[in-house]
């Protein structure tokens, strides 16, 4: 998140210019140096993280995470469930997902074992 604040190395309070190891447009692309309102900058992915996520019909996760992503401020899907939880078509489903958006899908595994 850029505020668009300053400090006061780079203001002239104390110095001008800014210290040698805090120059911003070193990790920031060219194409952000312009700074949006806050307002344009907030965008979230949306994260379905209790239980297991992906425990239901394949058709009613397309449609929840549909809803989900159609929404302005999300840009993207986080999934939170359990390898057993996920099959070949729940793979599929949200691989068409990631074509459209960022997705990450997360594996909790709290056990190797079966018992």
């Amino acid at each position: 998140m850029d505020a668009g604040f300053t400090c006061p190395n780079r203001d002239g309070t104390v110095a001008v210019g800014g210290c040698a190891y805090c120059n911003n447009n070193s990790f920031r692309p060219p194409s952000a140096i312009k700074t949006d309102p806050i307002r344009d900058q907030v965008k979230f992915i949306i994260y379905f993280q209790p239980f297991s996520n992906t425990y239901a019909e394949t058709e009613y996760l397309r449609r929840l995470y549909r809803d989900a992503i159609d929404h302005p401020e999300v840009v993207g899907l986080a999934i939170g469930t359990r390898p057993d939880c996920v099959d070949e078509e729940n793979i599929r489903m949200i691989g068409e997902f990631a074509e459209r958006t960022h997705v990450s899908l997360e594996f909790g595994v709290e056990s190797i074992y079966d018992d």
